[in-house]
């Protein structure tokens, strides 16, 4: 439909391409936070993520699906191509951070653990996912693995990614360029 979501304290907006009108969908829809992370899946759902939990449209409110864990916040997220959401944490104890798969049913499993916070996703065109947390990852056919950057594993961290039309990846770190 060529919407943007825009995320806020004090709501979700959704800026209309045509007219360029904002519509707010706030605490008379059901949303009562501000949101850490706006995603849409793969069949067109809104997903709003906070700290501890997220919201999914039902019809013209908003259902909260908490998570339960108030040590690890909801820090980024992104849409696979098979459906799923991917779901980054940072986490406010020391201890490994989480990557958490959920289906469009609900069904959480975690997905990998990282010595870093989880700070930025990105979903490739292949398929694959790309992941920044203490340097940079790849998740593919299930398999997760770190990817040196600048032929180094050392700890780098990646607060960018992006894809161009042909395939090719760049990465934004701080620091390193």
């Amino acid at each position: 439909e060529g919407n943007v979501w825009a995320g806020g304290a004090d709501g979700l907006y959704r800026l209309r391409r045509k007219a360029f009108r904002s519509q707010p969908f706030t605490a008379r829809q059901g949303l009562e936070t501000y949101s850490s992370a706006v995603i849409e899946d793969a069949k067109g759902a809104i997903w709003l993520f906070d700290n501890n939990g997220w919201y999914r449209p039902t019809g013209q409110s908003w259902t909260y699906v908490p998570r339960g864990h108030t040590d690890e916040l909801v820090w980024t997220a992104v849409a696979t191509k098979s459906g799923s959401v991917l779901v980054g944490y940072w986490t406010v104890a020391n201890k490994s951070r989480l990557l958490e798969k959920i289906t469009s049913t609900g069904q959480r499993s975690v997905i990998g653990t990282f010595p870093r916070d989880v700070e930025v996703m990105l979903a490739s065109r292949t398929g694959a996912t790309w992941i920044g947390a203490g340097g940079l990852w790849k998740l593919e056919a299930g398999r997760l693995q770190s990817v040196p950057v600048d032929g180094t594993n050392s700890f780098v961290r990646v607060q960018g990614l992006a894809e161009d039309r042909e395939g090719r990846l760049f990465v934004g770190d701080q620091g390193n360029g």
